[in-house]
Formats: structure tokens, sequence, C-alpha cells
């Protein structure tokens, strides 16, 4: 059995004559084909899948090509080679046209087009643009809101008397406060209607609250008797204060009268302000000068008595009358006592003024 020696290949070392340079300026050689290597099997060519035949409806003939068309190619196309990029040339551009592809199926026969699957997500609906307006200005719930707060603090102001003004304020804000509702521009209408009822409140109590102040600073008590009466008699006051008038011996041409006070009101008495005023029941702003030197002292403690003399002069006419008004001091309205019209000399002024009964002292005294 003969072996057989591997042939060695042959290397020229000739130089290249000018026919085998290639032309910088001419066409690029084609590549050699480079074979596989030994042992590997070669793809075979696989031709391109074709779309099945579109079915056609009873009747229906198969839709035909134009004539000038020229015929589609059928099976798979070779992708154009690129360009060669030569050393320093342009940088060669894209690719020529879309990839060829197969015919296209045209539309369902019978003109039968897919809906959504049964049960699967429905397609959105059409979209709805808005019509966009700018805010106008919000309501104007100032006033309905500030008739109901000065309203609450007028109400609880009302026992300084401030519920007066407060007051007032509230209902002209309540009542602008409802306007506005009605027309549509405020929304708080209970608010303004809290302020129109609580502002009259307010100024009712602090009108209340006036009027007991004042009638306690101003209160007089009256006496028991309010007509003039003879001297000696005496009065008695809601408070359990009693008076007494009662004439005492005095001089020609003048009348001398005591004064007597009991205090059984609990308390110590003022009599600082304690006054009596001689007048002729014709004129009585024509006042008779009193002398009150000798009068009530200043004060008179619980229980006790005060006793205070007072000389009147005596008009010209003897047969004047004189009427003798007197108070014990504050609060206490005036008690009034008369004179006999009919004594004519100061012995008859006597014995006409002396009661024909004893002065009645009070229970206590």
């Amino acid at each position: 059995m003969s072996t057989e020696q591997p042939r060695e290949e042959q290397v020229s070392l000739s130089k290249d004559t000018p026919e085998d340079i290639p032309d910088p300026g001419g066409p690029a050689p084609e590549p050699a084909a480079v074979p596989a290597p030994a042992g590997v099997p070669v793809p075979e060519e696989v031709p391109a899948p074709v779309a099945p035949p579109i079915p056609l409806a009873p009747g229906q003939e198969a839709p035909r090509p134009p004539e000038d068309a020229a015929p589609a190619p059928v099976g798979p196309q070779p992708y154009p080679a690129a360009p060669p990029a030569y050393p320093g040339g342009p940088y060669p551009g894209p690719y020529p046209g879309p990839y060829p592809t197969g015919p296209q199926p045209g539309p369902y026969p019978g003109g039968f087009q897919p809906g959504p699957y049964p049960g699967g997500p429905q397609p959105f609906g059409p979209y709805y643009a808005y019509p966009w307006t700018q805010a106008g200005p919000g309501p104007a719930n100032g006033l309905g809101t500030a008739a109901m707060v000065v309203g609450i603090v007028g109400l609880v102001l009302s026992v300084i008397l401030l519920g007066l003004p407060l007051g007032i304020l509230a209902l002209i804000f309540g009542i602008i406060g409802i306007r506005r509702a009605g027309k549509g521009r405020a929304t708080n209408r209970g608010q303004a209607i809290s302020g129109v009822i609580l502002g009259p409140i307010a100024i009712v109590v602090s009108a209340a609250v006036l009027f007991l102040a004042v009638n306690a600073i101003q209160h007089f008590y009256e006496p028991s008797v309010t007509s003039a009466q003879p001297l000696g008699e005496s009065v008695s006051y809601p408070d359990g204060v009693h008076m007494s008038v009662d004439e005492s011996a005095g001089a020609g041409g003048s009348l001398v009268v005591e004064v007597t006070v009991w205090n059984g009101t609990g308390y110590d008495l003022d009599l600082s302000v304690a006054e009596l005023n001689a007048y002729d029941p014709g004129d009585p702003d024509a006042l008779l000068d009193v002398d009150d030197t000798e009068g009530l002292p200043l004060h008179v403690a619980d229980g006790g008595s005060a006793t205070g003399t007072y000389a009147v002069t005596l008009p010209e006419d003897p047969d004047a009358a004189v009427e003798l008004e007197v108070t014990p001091g504050d609060p206490y309205e005036y008690a009034y006592w008369t004179t006999d019209p009919g004594a004519g000399t100061d012995a008859g002024r006597q014995s006409a003024l002396t009661p024909a009964r004893p002065v009645r002292a009070p229970a206590y005294a």
C-alpha cells in the first residue's frame, strides 16, 4: 500500500505585473468566495412562506391585478450588496428602498369587519372637552358672619350696657346678610338670621339693665301721707323711717318747729341732706326764711332717733297760712304739714296749731 504524500503549495516570488495591480479609480474587484470548511454542512435556502388564498364568497370573483402591473416577485429576494468603502471616500448612504414584501390580504369577503372579542376590553369612547371658565368671586358671607358674632358679643356684654350699640349693629348686618342671601350673593342665611334675633335681645337686655340702674339710683321713698296734714302728725316711709313735725315755743314773728326722725332701717341713716322749706300756699315760689342752725344731726343710728329745731319767719299777713315740706334726705320724698289759717295772733296761732291729740310716735319708739 503506497502512502500519498501531502502536496505542498508553491508560492511564487515573482513580481506582479502592471496588469495584476488594480486601478484605484476603477471598479473594485469582487471578493473571492471563501469555501466552507471541510465537514460543515451548507444550509439550503428556505423559500419564504406564501400567504394562503383568501376564501371567496359564493359568486365573488378573485381580484385581478392591473394589466400594466409588474409581476410580484416570488420567493426570497437577495439584499443589495453594500457599496465598498474606499479609504478617504464618502460614507455610503442608506440602503435603497424598503424591503420587498409579498402580497397583503385584502378585506374580509362581504365587508365583514372583526369586532372586539366577547368579554374582552371594550374600546375607549370619545373624549369630551369640557369648556374652561374663569372662577368668579366667592360668596359675600362677611356681613352674615359679622351679624352673628356681634350679636353674641352684644348679648354677653349687655349687662354692662354694651348690648345697645352692638345689638343695633348686629341687626343691621343681619338684615343686609339676609338680602344678600336672597339674591344668591351669600350662602350663610342662617348666620344672618341669628344676628337679627340676637341683636334685639341684646338691646332689650341692655335697656332693662339701664332702667334698673337708673331706678335704683333715682328711687325715692314716698311717705305714707302725701297731702298736707296738721302739725304734730307723723309719717312713715317703706324702709322703716318715721318722721314728725311739732310746733315749739317761738319768738314773735317766727314759727319754731321741731323735726324728729326715727330710724328703723337696720343701718345708720344719713341725715346730712335733710331739708325743711316753708312757703305761703298761695304763692309756693315765695319761700320763707328758715333758720336751721339747730337742725337735724348728720346721721342717726339704727333703732335711734334725732330731733332738730327750725325757726321760720312768718309772712307779714297774720292771717296767712304757712306750709312746711320736710325730708330726711335722699332718697325720701317730701312730707307736708300746714298751720291753721284762722289764727290772728301768735297766741291764737299757738292754740290753733296745738293738735287735739298727742303726736303719734312710731310703735318701736
